[in-house]
């Protein structure tokens, strides 16, 4: 077992030409190190297991990689901190590892962050906390990564499991859990993306649950500026209550490209709230792709808000072949343009596709109950649509 002490920025950096490899080892991340005022105004953290420079490699072979401990004394002593310093704040830069430019392979290893306490810092600000690719090449199998904490508050957040900036970015297998008792976070990407490299996922599971949710995101999963692409990709989701704003806030596709291939996606919530465009999926001016992907969402209540609820598409393109769509909720209230889909400039195809929705109380206010038209385009082939509502309410 290695256990950095405070005292210890980082266990391992892999210079240029340097090779590590790592077998059975529990390893637990450095402390980073302190800068500003007094000494402890900020945390800063980059690659606190090991970082990768150009042309070095790291590979570990059924390894954990744990956050440090959150006991009761430390999270008295960052509270504390936070009272002396109200300016404290926590800055992650591939908070576990960070690759340069050169070669990170983990092999059915395993990620833990438990934190029973919570975190007394809440000024954090974290862009790719597992894993951030710089440059370079980061490839893993049978990863499989878990996540529990009382309160969890991050103000700006990019790529929680991984973030590909520039090189690639490659998940084979493994899953993610996660459970909050509360979380609140705003950002973009917020658990796997790319924003000008590659990412690939290949049978790759993930899983959360949180009690109380607040979100202000572009996007759970994308690209801004690159490729992402996700075949078998599964997602469950299950929240008490949740209030979400932003764009895309499931899935995100700003100038790049999004492919999606088989997998599924479900979602559940005794109580949700929405204000923003296409909760589900949201294109700007870049390519959409799905292809049987089923998606299925129930709540007691929902309220939403905005443009395109389920899917928004922009300037770009989009297509759905071969997908399954299934909504039910008690009571239900949309104000928007489109509930479905909106469709400003681009242009929007379904093929073989599938949906069904079912509310026992239904009010809608708004243009367009289903689809909203603009500009673009759309094209429906073998499409099949049906609703159910008891009561139903059109000012």
């Amino acid at each position: 077992m290695l256990n950095a002490t405070n005292r210890v920025e980082r266990l391992f950096d892999i210079l240029p030409g340097g090779r590590l490899e790592a077998r059975n080892v529990n390893m637990v991340r450095g402390f980073g190190r302190n800068l500003g005022r007094n000494g402890n105004e900020i945390n800063l953290v980059v690659g606190s297991i090991a970082r990768v420079q150009v042309g070095g490699q790291f590979t570990a072979t059924a390894c954990m990689f744990r956050e440090r401990n959150n006991t009761l004394p430390g999270f008295i002593d960052e509270i504390r901190r936070k009272i002396r310093t109200p300016t404290a704040r926590n800055r992650q830069f591939g908070q576990l590892f960070l690759v340069l430019g050169g070669s990170l392979t983990l092999t059915v290893c395993r990620s833990l962050r438990f934190r029973p306490f919570g975190n007394g810092i809440l000024n954090a600000m974290v862009i790719g906390r597992d894993i951030n690719v710089v440059a370079g090449m980061c490839t893993l199998i049978g990863h499989n990564t878990g996540s529990s904490s009382l309160w969890s508050v991050n103000y700006f957040i990019a790529g929680a499991i991984g973030l590909v900036m520039g090189g690639t970015l490659t998940l084979v297998g493994g899953n993610n859990i996660g459970a909050n008792l509360l979380q609140c976070q705003s950002g973009m990407m917020v658990n796997i993306g790319s924003i000008a490299g590659t990412l690939i996922t290949i049978g790759y599971g993930y899983t959360t649950s949180k009690g109380f949710l607040f979100r202000n995101i572009i996007g759970q999963f994308g690209a801004v500026a690159g490729v992402s692409i996700m075949v078998g990709f599964v997602r469950g989701s299950a929240d008490c209550c949740k209030w979400v704003a932003g764009a895309g806030t499931t899935h995100a596709t700003y100038t790049g490209i999004n492919n999606r291939h088989a997998g599924a996606e479900t979602g559940y919530a005794v109580s949700s709230a929405f204000f923003g465009v296409g909760s589900s999926n949201y294109v700007g001016s870049g390519t959409n792709f799905y292809q049987a992907v089923p998606r299925i969402g129930t709540a007691l209540t929902v309220s939403s808000n905005g443009a395109g609820l389920t899917s928004f598409v922009g300037a770009g393109t989009s297509t759905n072949s071969f997908t399954v769509q299934l909504s039910a909720q008690l009571v239900r209230f949309n104000a928007a343009a489109g509930s479905d889909l909106f469709q400003g400039a681009g242009w929007h195809t379904n093929i073989n596709t599938t949906r069904f929705s079912f509310q026992l109380v239904n009010a809608f206010v708004g243009a367009g109950n289903t689809i909203f038209l603009g500009f673009g385009g759309a094209a429906f082939i073998r499409t099949y649509s049906s609703s159910v509502r008891f009561l139903q309410w059109n000012p």
